[in-house]
């Protein structure tokens, strides 16, 4: 019986996809595509140029940012001597970042979709200059936990669209 009422649906199914099969086949939908090719942006000298600035950008602020995430681990022996920070304080600092970035991979996906690539993509670069800013001005442990740990965050704002 439970058999019974899912064959008409499957057969429905395989109805509809045969006629969008044949849809798509058919010369209507070839030259309505077409004409839809035909509508896009023309490509004048202006639109090029943009293209490339627009590439560019994106591309020097993703090296920017992924750029970020390395100094910290070079400047561990420098905190420890100058500011007499203890391995514990430094794995902290670091352990923040991985747990925000942790985080963030499971947050920003629902994020991206309701605020689009556009946005998530620019405060991700905003965020990720700020806290570094902030971060080489502080010298205290919790301020630059909270920062390095809102930077991890920001990167994957960052990687989600890219």
């Amino acid at each position: 019986h439970m058999y019974a009422t899912h064959k008409p649906l499957s057969m429905k199914l395989q109805k509809l996809f045969r006629e969008e099969t044949h849809l798509e086949s058919s010369t209507h939908f070839k030259m309505q595509h077409e004409e839809t090719r035909s509508n896009a942006v023309p490509r004048t000298k202006t639109f090029v140029r943009n293209q490339w600035v627009v590439f560019l950008v994106t591309y020097v602020a993703y090296a920017a940012v992924y750029f970020t995430r390395k100094p910290f681990s070079l400047i561990k022996s420098t905190l420890e001597i100058e500011l007499a920070f203890s391995k514990r304080d430094l794995a902290q600092i670091d352990t923040a970042f991985v747990f925000a970035k942790a985080i963030g991979q499971f947050c920003t996906g629902p994020m991206g979709d309701r605020w689009g690539a556009r946005n998530m993509l620019t405060s991700g670069f905003v965020l990720c200059a700020v806290t570094c800013v902030l971060f080489g001005n502080s010298s205290a442990l919790l301020p630059m936990t909270i920062l390095w740990g809102v930077n991890g965050f920001a990167q994957v704002c960052v990687y989600v669209c890219v």
